[in-house]
């Protein structure tokens, strides 16, 4: 129920009561008997079972997937964020992830780019300058 997810550009958690998620299904399950506009009923009723809704621009969105990818031993793919965001990783976050190489704290090797032993040990800092704000300005 309190489960967090991210679609269509938006990231939600579910509402927490259990007892109004109940309500709103049932409600929902009435109405879908006969269903006249099910779009209509789907954003009705997602609407009512969504809290805390924030919409992910691009800038949260290449964040997210720079953070979440780095935080795994394979990385990121440059492939990948180019495919997903229609832009180079490098021309996005080229002076940190250079900045990092340089010190030795990433690696880039083929399409990936990753953090090293000594990345990981320091990777909370690392991961706050890939914040877009301070790096990119695009």
């Amino acid at each position: 129920i309190g489960a967090s997810s991210y679609f269509q550009g938006e990231r939600f958690s579910n509402i927490r009561n259990i007892q109004d998620y109940i309500a709103i299904l049932e409600q929902a399950q009435q109405e879908i008997a006969d269903p006249k506009d099910k779009l209509r009923l789907y954003d009705e009723v997602t609407g009512k079972l969504r809290a805390e809704r924030t919409v992910m621009y691009i800038d949260s969105r290449m964040e997210e997937f720079m953070f979440l990818g780095l935080r795994m031993t394979k990385g990121v793919s440059r492939k990948e964020f180019e495919r997903i965001f229609n832009k180079d990783m490098y021309e996005v976050y080229g002076p940190v992830i250079n900045k990092y190489v340089d010190e030795g704290f990433m690696e880039s090797v083929g399409d990936r780019v990753f953090l090293t032993d000594a990345g990981i040990d320091v990777s909370n800092i690392i991961l706050s300058d890939f914040l877009l704000d301070s790096c990119y300005q695009g």
